[in-house]
């Protein structure tokens, strides 16, 4: 009896955390279908999922019947262009990793971290589509050079997302409308392609940049605060001035952001930044000219009054 029970927890702790890839060699494209697998079988909770090849690449996570609580996704070096559909996937700290020369699309997919974890897009693209990034309460760290994109990132409450040389895409409006989540910029880019969000305190840790749409539609940014550790923010594709700010995308602060404003380049525009305690809204630093012009008329008005008294 004792010997039985041995087998089976070898054969449970043998199955748990075992690293399982994608062949697609089954009937049809779903990820309950044994075949699809090396070796051979449905992935146990806790396995590191892998994909490589270029067999099946559209496959499907909804409807397969199987456990999706799983370690980690890696798209090896040798891995095509994938599409995963549909379906809820939990994940744990080692989170999901692109090591492939394509880009690798998750579409109509819930991810659920259950720990802190990563998402790196470390030789091309990672691009969630229609679903959403559910963080819980725990954090993220977005790596790699290349670019994430999201339509949609929650969290329960105090989560930071720190964006560590990656870039950020965010393709839908409020993407981000969470004013307990935040934001950590180290040496990264932020792009918000006319799109809305509502985010939490800005870090910035190294130089970074937040890039705003090059259309004509109107959208705002807001932070709630924020926090200066090192580096510039570069800001790219704001228009305006700083009197009526920002004529297109527009950035806002609900608190004085002070630790920041010497640290903003408005790019064509003079360095450091200005913020309107009325509006809330970001602006540039007045042009030297402008400043010269008003001085100038207020010296000359001055002067008139002073020659009209007397």
């Amino acid at each position: 009896m004792r010997l039985l029970i041995l087998i089976l927890l070898l054969l449970v702790s043998s199955s748990y955390g075992a690293t399982i890839t994608w062949d697609g060699g089954g009937a049809s494209a779903n990820w309950g279908v044994n075949n699809n697998w090396n070796p051979n079988g449905d992935p146990a909770a806790g396995s590191d999922i892998r994909f490589d090849g270029s067999t099946r690449l559209t496959n499907y996570v909804a409807g397969a019947g199987i456990t999706t609580n799983y370690s980690d996704i890696v798209f090896n070096a040798g891995a095509g262009k994938f599409q995963i559909v549909g379906g809820a996937i939990a994940l744990g700290s080692a989170g999901i990793s692109n090591w492939s020369a394509n880009a690798q699309t998750f579409i109509s997919n819930n991810i659920n971290f259950t720990a802190n974890s990563y998402i790196s897009a470390t030789s091309n693209s990672l691009n969630f589509v229609d679903g959403q990034i559910l963080l819980g309460n725990n954090n993220l760290t977005l790596d790699g050079t290349n670019t994430i994109s999201m339509s949609k990132i929650t969290g329960l409450g105090n989560n930071v997302v720190t964006i560590n040389q990656a870039t950020l895409l965010l393709t839908s409006s409020n993407a981000i409308n969470d004013s307990t989540l935040d934001l950590v910029l180290d040496g990264a880019k932020l792009k918000i392609q006319d799109k809305s969000q509502s985010v939490g305190n800005l870090t910035l840790k190294n130089d970074s940049y937040i890039i705003l749409g090059t259309d004509t539609i109107n959208q705002d940014l807001w932070f709630d605060s924020s926090l200066w550790q090192g580096g510039t923010l570069y800001i790219s594709n704001w228009s305006g001035n700083s009197v009526s700010g920002g004529s297109d995308d527009r950035i806002f602060f609900t608190n004085d952001p002070n630790d920041l404003l010497g640290h903003v380049q408005f790019i064509g525009f003079e360095y450091g930044s200005i913020w309107d305690s009325t509006t809330k809204e970001l602006k540039v630093v007045p042009e030297p000219s402008t400043f010269m012009t008003g001085m100038l008329l207020f010296l000359f008005f001055s002067f008139f009054r002073s020659c009209k008294c007397n």
